[in-house]
């Protein structure tokens, strides 16, 4: 990611942030990474998750991929 220095990244600690990021900007690839790493009930925990600020960080269609996808 940019703005986020990848060697201090931990996939355990930063999972929402990560998940959020592949969801929205990820290949194919990267989501098949993604579900290897966490698991489809992980990530579907961190899609029911909103911000700090009460909004959805994962775009609409993102969202309706990944229900179609982690079924």
């Amino acid at each position: 990611f940019w703005d986020m220095d990848s060697h201090t990244l931990d996939t355990v600690a930063h999972a929402k942030t990560i998940i959020e990021r592949v969801l929205n900007d990820g290949t194919l690839e990267d989501w098949q990474w993604l579900v290897s790493t966490y698991g489809s009930g992980k990530i579907q925990d961190a899609l029911a998750e909103k911000n700090s600020f009460g909004r959805d960080n994962v775009r609409p269609q993102s969202r309706r991929l990944a229900a179609l996808i982690l079924k």
